[in-house]
């Protein structure tokens, strides 16, 4: 069966006025719907299960963005070079820590790049790409410590952007940019806060297109425990997605995000 449409109509009169469109990969499948386990194998053409989690283990007062730094992210005006280093100085390529890291993030033209650097302690790392965002890090290869050891840091013009908690491997960012030609159709997002005496935690989730400005389009108290929003929410590209916190007073109180659904080349849909 080529790739391309079909048209399926029933025997009877009734049933030919009836068309349903269904369309087919050049593998043969059928997409009548988006079965995660296919998307999740790579097999429906097009489309990636998408999740994304962040953590702010330290909510102070005032606002912060949800990932590690607990800090506001403050994104790039121009791609430029990612230059990444650790606190830690076994996070070499020739130690014990973590000696490879994988950057996924944007260019200019907000097209999917990734860049794997070596890793060299405190000494900046510099990657040969140019990054407009980072939406995602991981340690690709690691020594004896099976991870990383230190606090790995990326950032773009001397700005933070991206960040690989102790031990952790991987960056917790609420923060993503979706990328051209895709829509990220989100199917459930979830926040979890703690809670200190009676302090609540504000949580916002905001998105922002091609530089324009930030819209808050769920705004909820999470109350010490979760809350969960199903159903579909369409994200098209080049849109910018943040989760922020906010508390009038407290310290040490912390939250979490994620978003899971599936990330979806606008030629397959």
């Amino acid at each position: 069966m080529s790739a391309g449409n079909v048209l399926i109509q029933g025997k009877s009169v009734e049933d030919r006025t009836k068309v349903v469109e269904v369309r087919t990969t050049p593998r043969g499948f059928l997409i009548v719907q988006p079965y995660p386990q296919l998307v999740a194998l790579g097999k429906i053409e097009g489309w990636r299960i998408f999740r994304q989690f962040g953590m702010n283990p330290d909510v102070d007062s005032g606002t912060e963005d949800v990932w590690p730094p607990g800090t506001v992210r403050v994104l790039p005006t121009t791609a430029a070079v990612v230059s990444v280093t650790s606190d830690d100085a076994t996070d070499d390529i020739g130690n014990t820590g973590a000696l490879t890291v994988t950057i996924n993030g944007l260019d200019a033209n907000y097209a999917e790049i990734s860049e794997t650097i070596d890793m060299d302690g405190a000494t900046p790392s510099l990657t040969t790409a140019l990054f407009w965002r980072i939406n995602s890090m991981f340690v690709a290869s690691a020594g004896t410590n099976m991870t990383n050891a230190g606090n790995i840091s990326a950032t773009i013009g001397g700005d933070l952007n991206g960040f690989i908690e102790i031990d952790e491997g991987h960056s917790h960012m609420s923060q993503y940019t979706v990328p051209a030609g895709h829509a990220l159709v989100l199917e459930s997002i979830s926040l979890t806060t703690g809670r200190v005496n009676t302090v609540d935690i504000q949580a916002q989730f905001q998105t922002r297109f091609n530089g324009g400005a930030w819209l808050t389009v769920l705004d909820v108290f999470p109350y010490e425990g979760q809350v969960k929003i199903d159903g579909a929410f369409t994200v098209m590209g080049e849109t910018e997605m943040r989760v922020r916190c906010l508390t009038p007073s407290g310290t040490n109180l912390n939250m979490a995000a994620e978003y899971n659904g599936y990330l979806i080349d606008t030629n397959f849909i």
